[in-house]
C-alpha cells in the first residue's frame, strides 16, 4: 500500500521549504519508505509537491502517524503550507475488492 503525502506552498517559501526537506531526510523513518518525491508549479496554490512512500498493510495506522508527525514537527509554522496525507492502494490491490 501506499501513502501520498501532498503539500502546497506559495513559491516565496520554496528556499525555507527546501531547508527543511533536506532536514526531514536526515532521520529515517520507521513505518515508511519514501519511494518519490515529486515538484510541480501548480497555478494559485504555488508549488506542489507529492510525497509517495510505500507502507506494508499491516504498519498503514502507524505510517500516517508517523507521518502526521514529521509533518508537524517540521513544516507547521511556514505560512501558506498545506498537506494532506492518504492511503492510497495500486490497481492490483483495489480490483479484488469489488465484487466482479
Amino acid at each position: 500500500m501506499f501513502i501520498v503525502l501532498t503539500t502546497t506552498y506559495p513559491p516565496s517559501k520554496s528556499i525555507e521549504m527546501a531547508k527543511t526537506f533536506i532536514k526531514s531526510t536526515e532521520t529515517p523513518f520507521t513505518y515508511v519508505r519514501r519511494v518519490h518525491q515529486l515538484i510541480t508549479t501548480y497555478q494559485e496554490l504555488g508549488i506542489k509537491s507529492l510525497g509517495i512512500f510505500e507502507v506494508d498493510d499491516d504498519k498503514v495506522p502507524d505510517g500516517m502517524k508517523e507521518l502526521t508527525k514529521r509533518v508537524a514537527e517540521l513544516f507547521y509554522g511556514i505560512e501558506g503550507f498545506k498537506y494532506q496525507i492518504e492511503p492510497m492502494l495500486t490497481a492490483e490491490e483495489a480490483i479484488p475488492l469489488l465484487p466482479l
